[in-house]
């Protein structure tokens, strides 16, 4: 089935994004016109679309490839094709999300609004038209649509959660309970680094008096009895010392 002119246009947009992504990261080391992708999922799903539509060909290898249409000719390329399929446009699609939400976070994966960055604001009007996203006072936001493509990728779980929303709420509760626990002795200790602003000491002192279930006074006899390892989550130090700012 053919694309429909929304499709169309979403699909010339795509493949323009896709081919700079592919130029910005790859094309440095390119011999003779072709790209090597080094076997990486992101530059593996951009290659693979460029290929359906004619910007890239498959060299010798599945990850060389040649490029056909520079990036600043792709606009032009697409738009003088006589048909996109709608693979392609899929393929696109995915290879999209993969390089601007997971790899390059240009993009946001996130279930609620989300702001977009000027170079991106013609795809995500686009998105909009295309029932793939929703234009809101304060941003966009994604619709059930591009569930698959984002389950795909894990930046939504199966559940259609995002990953990237949902441990965020388990670090903030997490340093939340650790503000609360945090015995005095380090909290005046910590309390002191921050008067002088000395952020890194902070997060050091945190550092040393956690064991990555619970907070330790003496942390070098503890540590030493236990054989605990420090396995705190350096975000969750982060958003600690915002607290205690």
């Amino acid at each position: 089935m053919h694309l429909n002119p929304p499709e169309r246009q979403l699909a010339n947009e795509l493949a323009y994004l896709v081919a700079d992504k592919m130029w910005r990261d790859l094309g440095r080391n390119s011999t003779d016109g072709e790209v090597y992708n080094f076997g990486q999922s992101n530059y593996e799903a951009g290659c693979r679309a460029l290929n359906l539509v004619g910007v890239y060909q498959q060299g010798n290898h599945y990850t060389v490839h040649k490029v056909v249409v520079p990036v600043d000719a792709v606009h032009q390329h697409m738009a003088s094709l006589e048909i996109v399929s709608r693979e392609a446009l899929d393929e696109l699609l995915s290879a999209f999300i993969e390089n601007y939400v997971s790899y390059d976070c240009t993009l946001s994966g996130a279930r609620r609004c989300f702001l977009v960055h000027q170079n991106l604001a013609k795809v995500a009007s686009l998105l909009v038209t295309n029932g793939f996203a929703e234009k809101h006072q304060d941003g966009f936001k994604w619709t059930e649509k591009i569930g698959p493509i984002m389950k795909q990728w894990y930046i939504w779980d199966e559940n259609g959660e995002c990953r990237a929303e949902r441990d965020q709420v388990l670090r903030e509760e997490t340093a939340a309970r650790m503000a609360e626990t945090l015995p005095w002795l380090v909290r005046r200790k910590v309390k002191a680094a921050l008067r002088i602003r000395n952020y890194p000491a902070a997060v050091n002192i945190l550092s040393k008096h956690w064991d990555g279930e619970q907070w330790l006074s003496f942390p070098f006899i503890s540590k030493a009895k236990s054989g605990a390892r420090n396995r705190i989550d350096i975000v969750v130090l982060k958003l600690l010392v915002q607290k205690l700012d």
